[in-house]
């Protein structure tokens, strides 16, 4: 409703998503029908939608960059001033929990950028346990460095574009592999087939 949408669009929603049930075939034998309280059915154009509604009831005090699943937040600090970020991340978490999501700690990375890596803040910590400070991150493809230097990303692009390279190289030498051998098994074919119509001819 914070979003300003119609109550009979909010009120179908509901309705599509309350009293859902599955089950599972397997052959010829049904199971019983399992009640769902949660989830959303697969390929339905619903999906992202709500998906980004319930995203964007995160809203931590910090600038915040949201793209699906992936939410990125950014503190920016003055000299001496005093890191803010574990509040900010407790305030996520809970609006998470509130939300009935959870954020997944394993993906959960902190990467410190420019003069704060002199004096580095205290590692911030996700519902208890310590976040991994790394000091290269891949954000949407892109490798960000705490150096802010483009070398371990144009390497991995380099590096991604070789391989494919050489797949393509497996690919036309198979591809010429396999026309030598449509070649040669056309051939034996036609020959077949020749000798074929001569036994039938002689013996008609």
């Amino acid at each position: 409703m914070s979003l300003g949408l119609p109550d009979v669009i909010v009120r179908w929603i509901c309705a599509f998503l309350r009293e859902r049930r599955q089950r599972v075939k397997i052959g010829d034998v049904l199971s019983d029908w399992l009640q769902l309280s949660a989830g959303m059915p697969q390929g339905s154009y619903l999906g992202p939608l709500t998906f980004v509604i319930l995203t964007d009831a995160l809203q931590p005090g910090c600038m915040t960059h949201k793209y699906v699943d992936d939410t990125t937040m950014t503190e920016v600090l003055g000299r001496s001033a005093a890191s803010s970020m574990q509040s900010f991340v407790d305030q996520l978490v809970q609006q998470a929990t509130d939300a009935g999501m959870i954020v997944n700690g394993r993906k959960t990375k902190e990467l410190l950028i420019g003069p704060v890596l002199k004096n580095p803040p205290p590692s911030v910590r996700l519902s208890g346990m310590p976040v991994d400070r790394v000091t290269v991150f891949k954000l949407l493809g892109v490798h960000v460095a705490s150096d802010l230097k483009w070398s371990q990303h144009v390497d991995a692009i380099t590096s991604k574009a070789a391989a494919r390279l050489h797949f393509l190289k497996q690919l036309k030498h198979g591809v010429r592999l396999l026309s030598l051998a449509l070649k040669s098994h056309c051939r034996a074919d036609e020959g077949t087939g020749v000798t074929a119509a001569h036994s039938t001819g002689h013996h008609l």
